[in-house]
């Protein structure tokens, strides 16, 4: 698809960042479970035992079809927002001498 709209060198710049994009992933997630015991499958599990415990909780109140699939998706939701937030300001921290070094305009 990319053909169509991108000429050779545009094609080739795109795939390059694709490709860093793609090994910057794998790198983060390789550090990020490689001291957990269950690994990558951990990323998996953890969303999966929190809707089975909050949809078996909460369905007892709420009688709705299809429950287990909104708290789903609503966890992915939260879960990204949630990590999100919480690495960005890690790195802010982390990175701090960077950021006093860097001239801001006010």
């Amino acid at each position: 698809m990319l053909n169509k709209f991108l000429n050779k060198q545009k094609q080739e710049s795109v795939q390059f960042y694709l490709d860093f994009l793609w090994e910057m992933t794998k790198r983060e997630l390789i550090i990020r479970y490689k001291k957990t015991y269950l690994g990558f499958l951990w990323a998996i599990l953890n969303p999966l035992a929190q809707m089975l415990i909050i949809g078996t909780v909460f369905s007892l109140f709420i009688k709705q079809d299809n429950y287990y699939l909104f708290i789903f998706i609503g966890l992915i939701f939260w879960q990204f927002y949630l990590n999100s937030t919480d690495r960005s300001s890690r790195s802010f921290i982390d990175s701090r001498n960077l950021l006093q070094k860097t001239k801001f305009p006010y």
